[in-house]
């Protein structure tokens, strides 16, 4: 799947505090788009400071998924998969597929914890490979999405046979 990066360039400064407050973003016409600075997040009191600038990145460590609809279709595949097969679960930005703040992400954390801990093993034996065949069937990839805008075509032999498992043709990504 695609993920947006970022690149973190760190600086220290000889003053006391560098900006008015911990995070200020840039949305608009800057090559960053964030400046931390953590003295406010830790309450230290110094007379030097640190900050650093996030410039986003196409590559590298993942960070935030890329929102267009068939990276969401391709999703909706994996998921369907993760739904019927013991011991898989996604969460957070990376695992769902969507911008959280990390408040929500801690939160969906605490709740998919509980999910877990209170699963039986009677509740997984009613999963079945029917379910995942009518979760793929209707997740198929779109038929005007273009090969070059894809970053994975899902096989369509998985809409016959799910005995094969997941059969991925991939460009530059790592097989999943």
């Amino acid at each position: 799947m695609p993920y947006r990066s970022l690149d973190f360039q760190f600086e220290t400064h000889d003053m006391p505090l560098y900006q008015s407050s911990p995070v200020i973003n840039f949305p608009n016409d800057n090559p960053y788009t964030r400046v931390t600075e953590f003295k406010y997040l830790t309450g230290q009191t110094h007379t030097k400071t640190s900050i650093v600038y996030e410039y986003p990145k196409a590559e590298c460590d993942p960070y935030y998924p890329v929102p267009k609809p068939e990276n969401g279709l391709v999703y909706k595949k994996y998921k369907a998969l993760a739904d019927v097969t013991q011991g898989v679960y996604f969460a957070g930005r990376l695992g769902t597929y969507k911008y959280y703040n990390m408040d929500q992400v801690v939160a969906q954390a605490m709740t998919l914890y509980r999910k877990i801990r209170n699963y039986s093993s009677d509740q997984r034996e009613g999963l079945s490979l029917v379910k995942v065949k009518a979760a793929f069937n209707k997740a198929e990839l779109h038929p005007s999405l273009t090969s070059a805008s894809r970053e994975f075509q899902i096989d369509k032999s998985l809409n016959t046979s799910l005995d094969e498992s997941l059969h991925l043709k991939q460009s530059n990504y790592p097989q999943v």
